[in-house]
């Protein structure tokens, strides 16, 4: 039987079931991923990842699927609003409202110079879709994944969460709330109020070495 986007029901089940299970898959699949020294780019990093997570949901048997590089366009115009860089959809969820969109973005960049740029202004960029409605409007969450290209996750920790706290007031954080980390889980997460609701944002550090 499908389950329909708009029950409360089944945006429960979304947030405490089908997220978790995403977001374990994500990290698992990551470990297992031969990242070639030669992905430099965001866009190809984040394709040829998602090669490595789609071998991995089949291999799982897993009742969703992946979508990179999908487009949000307007239905009149037919031109492009949006481009997610991964959407995961579940089968068992009527018609294509209900969704979890990932951001990518490249942390802890060596830039021409040989120079170390954290890329804090690209991450905040990409933050800032989800808390304007670019991404995710009427969803109750979604996903930052930073690609840590120097693979020292821990400075890239420190850089984001230093970002987040100097604009809470642009990024809409929820009064009172921080970056925190849930008991027992390898990610962390961040809720904002934006205009829709309330809007969780979970963010996932990948090392690229």
């Amino acid at each position: 039987m499908f389950m329909h986007a708009d029950d409360p029901a089944t945006q429960a089940w979304f947030v405490e079931d089908f997220v978790p299970e995403i977001l374990d898959l994500v990290l698992s699949a990551w470990e297992g991923f031969a990242r070639d020294p030669s992905l430099r780019l965001e866009q190809r990093i984040t394709n040829s990842f998602s090669h490595a997570l789609e071998r991995a949901y089949e291999e799982q048997g897993k009742s969703w699927f992946i979508v990179p590089e999908m487009q949000r366009t307007d239905p009149k115009t037919g031109k492009e609003i949006v481009r997610h860089d991964i959407r995961f959809f579940h089968r068992d969820v009527s018609g294509q409202r209900l969704y979890f969109v990932f951001e990518c973005k490249r942390l802890n960049v060596l830039n021409r110079r040989g120079k170390i740029v954290p890329n804090s202004a690209g991450y905040k960029a990409g933050l800032l879709k989800f808390v304007m409605n670019t991404y995710g409007g009427g969803h109750p969450c979604g996903g930052m994944i930073g690609y840590v290209m120097d693979g020292k996750a821990v400075s890239a920790l420190i850089t984001i969460k230093k970002l987040i706290r100097k604009n809470r007031g642009t990024l809409l954080l929820v009064p009172g709330s921080d970056f925190t980390f849930s008991p027992g889980v390898p990610y962390g997460e961040t809720q904002h109020d934006r205009s829709d609701g309330r809007f969780v944002i979970y963010h996932l550090l990948l090392p690229m070495n």
